[in-house]
């Protein structure tokens, strides 16, 4: 027997829908680091918008924040050689700030890198 936690019932909605306005700017990587246990880098960066930012509280100009894949894991380094990741490097992205719903108020989008696809993830047994 199998026993599910924190499942929705059926035709309930978790989290959502939310809603979020996307600000364009340049993100910095500052460090890509191990982590003490597994196969995973640690990437932090920093994040510009192109236009200023005023009294947006979900905004910190010096705030350094760290890079997860959709799955919340943070990067291995297949993914990280793969889209050239490195200290200094700017990268365009997008900070998407929550509006609307409880989803995660903080999100990055970064064009051509794909959060999605974990290359470093042990394979799926059948």
């Amino acid at each position: 027997m199998r026993v599910l936690t924190g499942t929705a019932l059926a035709g309930q909605l978790v989290g959502g829908p939310c809603r979020y306005d996307d600000i364009a700017g340049q993100a910095t990587i500052v460090a890509v680091t191990p982590q003490e246990t597994g196969n995973r880098l640690d990437v932090t960066f920093t994040f510009r918008p192109n236009t200023p930012l005023v009294s947006e509280p979900l905004y910190e100009p010096a705030k350094v924040w760290h890079l997860t894949l959709v799955s919340g894991q943070a990067p291995g380094p297949r993914f990280v050689k793969r889209y050239g990741i490195r200290p200094g490097r700017v990268l365009p992205g997008r900070m998407r700030l929550i509006r609307k719903g409880t989803c995660t108020p903080v999100l990055f989008a970064f064009p051509g890198m794909d959060l999605t696809r974990d290359p470093d993830a042990p394979p799926a047994h059948p």
